[in-house]
């Protein structure tokens, strides 16, 4: 599988692993949870040098201050685990429900043991249902353990330019949590053929709200598993009319004209479940229509 590495290296820090990056720069691939390395890298005399980050000691998970941290190397089942008894008590439910979610219909119980939310959210695989979820909560991600920090949103945008710095590792994930003067809620769904298949499309949508007046402030959709960068689409200005009047006083009304909005921009392309593009757009448009109306209501 590997037989045409000519060089492997396990760093124990941020400093080793530039040291590295710069001294192989443009033939290193970063090594994690391993799960495409079969299917993607393909070593060539160009690309001779794996650098494997497991011993940098990124897989921890905390909660400080507000701020949800998880580290680039953290597995996806560590992350489940970690969230189910952090949230048994109904700690922040309805902000992390999405997270939860996306982490649970990922791959295969094993292979959960292996992909890491680091390389779930980089490399952008079939599988990686991450992204959307992260861009809409307005994540941010953490660049050579803490020297620059940038929204994820931006790194979606900076990888679909082709202007990611190679040198630059993701080695956290932070999350804002409800802090009582704001307060947020998350929906997903994934619609896929079968149940460990990749999306045919995965829908998250984050809704912030004032806490005082209980009033909407962002609304966010992201759609995911129609192409590699997945579509975020801010629906702050759509839910009030120009004339300053909400769409609707019904939640689930609003929900299926706030779709319509979305139908109207977004033109679906790749279909992996189906060869009919009116059928796509119905189930789309049920799915975006559902998980509005969850973070609404």
């Amino acid at each position: 599988m590997l037989a045409g590495i000519k060089h492997y290296f396990r760093p124990e820090n941020i400093s080793d692993f530039q040291d590295m990056s710069r001294e192989y720069s443009g033939r290193f691939r970063v090594l994690a949870g391993g799960t495409a390395i079969n299917r993607f890298f393909q070593p060539s005399a160009s690309r001779d040098v794996l650098i494997d980050i497991r011993n940098m000691g990124l897989n921890k998970i905390s909660i400080e201050s507000g701020v949800f941290r998880i580290g680039a190397t953290v597995t996806i089942n560590e992350l489940i685990h970690f969230m189910r008894d952090f949230c048994q008590d109904g700690h922040f439910g309805r902000a992390l429900i999405a997270l939860g979610r996306a982490c649970s219909t990922i791959a295969s119980e094993p292979l959960r043991n292996l992909i890491t939310v680091g390389g779930n959210l980089t490399h952008l695989f079939p599988w990686s249902d991450l992204p959307p979820v992260l861009a809409v909560m307005d994540a941010e991600i953490e660049l050579n353990c803490g020297s620059r920090l940038c929204s994820y949103s931006d790194y979606l945008k900076s990888i679909s330019s082709n202007s990611v710095d190679a040198g630059e590792l993701v080695t956290s994930i932070l999350i804002s949590l409800p802090d009582g003067i704001s307060d947020f809620r998350t929906a997903f769904y994934k619609y896929s053929t079968t149940t460990f298949d990749f999306a045919s499309m995965n829908v998250s949508v984050c809704a912030h709200f004032s806490a005082a007046a209980d009033s909407l402030s962002k609304l966010t959709l992201g759609i995911g598993g129609i192409g590699r960068i997945p579509r975020i689409f801010d629906l702050t200005e759509y839910v009030i009319h120009k004339s300053g009047e909400a769409i609707s006083l019904d939640p689930e009304v609003q929900a299926d004209e706030l779709a319509g909005v979305v139908m109207s921009l977004f033109e679906i392309r790749n279909m992996r479940a189906f060869s009919d593009r009116e059928i796509m757009a119905s189930v789309a448009r049920e799915i975006i229509t559902r998980q509005i109306a969850e973070v609404l209501l």
